[in-house]
């Protein structure tokens, strides 16, 4: 539609050919480019609105992936068979409880992943 304008705009304007300041056009005309131009205006804040949410999610799924980087540790941590078993030696000869990992840790890995620090 815009080029249609531009064709009536040369061929039926005060136009000679040359630059000039001013060109007479149609009221319809007239309306629709500034219609086009409110809209690229609205375009534009729409662009910049779009750009600073798209910063906010990145740095939303940035935190995200830290913290389920955190939980995994801490679920490999206790979902690791070896990090229960402990020096049966120990238990037997009475030196008190058998210390495993998981025992020495005491949940310490959890909670610190839950609090959102990481080793």
């Amino acid at each position: 539609m815009i080029k249609n304008i531009d064709e009536r705009i040369i061929a039926e304007s005060f136009h000679t050919g040359h630059e000039v300041d001013v060109v007479t056009i149609q009221k319809s005309d007239y309306e629709q480019l500034k219609e086009q131009a409110e809209r690229v205006w609205e375009l534009k804040e729409n662009k910049k609105a779009l750009g600073d949410l798209i910063e906010k999610t990145a740095k939303i799924a940035w935190v995200i992936e830290q913290q389920n980087k955190r939980y995994r540790e801490a679920l490999e941590f206790y979902a690791n068979e070896e990090n229960y078993f402990f020096d049966e030696k120990e238990y037997k000869i009475g030196l008190g409880v058998p210390e495993s990992e998981i025992v020495i840790d005491y949940g310490e890995k959890a909670r610190k992943a839950l609090e959102g620090e990481s080793e």
